[in-house]
């Protein structure tokens, strides 16, 4: 497994004297990385939004240990069950809305992608490797199988997927990653594992019932707005509705991992990972 770092040399490229041409450089050099990255992020714009403060980031991205922590990670998914292909990992920081991580299963290259911008701490790093380890286990078990219509079998695209696949396949894969969240780092407590105060967390588990009723009516359905209601925390309170109050932040993968609960106690993470939903 290759950790591909381009948080040091981005920041070497804005410190440059020249630094536009270093920075058209950089792009040059990694424009196909990218784009595969912008496609997921901000898919309508031409080019990955990328800050300019990013100094702070390059020991991170250059700690010697990190590569051994991921390597870890992997082998205690694998004692799990969870049998990933062994993807490149790259470190990267961009301006771009979304998670602090993301998945490309693509056969021929897949990658994970850890925004560190995003993960203030170790356990932040963990955790976000976590999911997206383990959500590339499902989806390039069902990429190589072919036994899945509504997967693509070219580039990931993540927006079209959320128009053809429906809404219940993202819930029971961000369900699993869950788990595994919760199997590799059970010292992690509810409001950090989903990005929430104490208060909001509290109110999740106050409002199952009626968050459960509401997440029912949409798991059938495809297309961008549900995806974006239950999976979308950072997008418009108005986009979060389905004419209702707003889907709380943290609620669409909270409910995931309640709803995935009893699958995984009976058949084992590894066994649920290979299952339809």
């Amino acid at each position: 497994m290759r950790i591909l770092d381009l948080v040091s040399p981005w920041a070497a490229a804005v410190a440059a004297e020249g630094s536009a041409r270093a920075r058209a450089a950089f792009r040059t050099r990694w424009g196909g990385v990218l784009e595969r990255i912008n496609r997921q992020r901000s898919p309508l714009a031409p080019q990955l939004a990328m800050p300019t403060k990013v100094a702070h980031l390059v020991e991170r991205a250059s700690d010697p240990t990190l590569p051994v922590r991921i390597h870890e990670l992997l082998g205690a998914l694998r004692e799990l069950g969870v049998e990933p292909p062994t993807p490149q990992v790259v470190l990267i920081a961009t301006d771009a809305p979304g998670d602090g991580w993301e998945v490309l299963p693509d056969a021929t290259d897949p990658l994970i992608i850890l925004c560190l911008d995003r993960l203030a701490d170790d356990l932040a790093v963990t955790t976000a490797a976590t999911r997206a380890l383990t959500l590339l286990a499902r989806w390039s078990h069902f990429l190589a199988t072919s036994n899945r219509a509504d997967l693509p079998h070219g580039d990931w695209d993540r927006w079209q997927i959320a128009r053809e696949a429906p809404l219940t396949e993202w819930i029971y894969g961000a369900g699993l990653a869950e788990h595994a969240v919760r199997l590799i780092s059970p010292e992690i407590d509810g409001p950090t594992q989903f990005g929430v105060s104490q208060t909001a967390f509290q109110r999740l588990r106050e409002h199952d019932r009626s968050l459960r009723e509401r997440l029912a009516a949409d798991l059938e359905l495809t297309g961008l707005g549900p995806w974006l209601r239950w999976m979308g925390d950072g997008a418009p309170p108005s986009i979060r509705s389905d004419g209702g109050p707003p889907i709380p932040a943290g609620a669409g993968r909270y409910l995931a991992w309640r709803l995935t609960e009893a699958r995984v106690e009976r058949v084992g993470l590894g066994s649920a990972l290979l299952e339809n939903a």
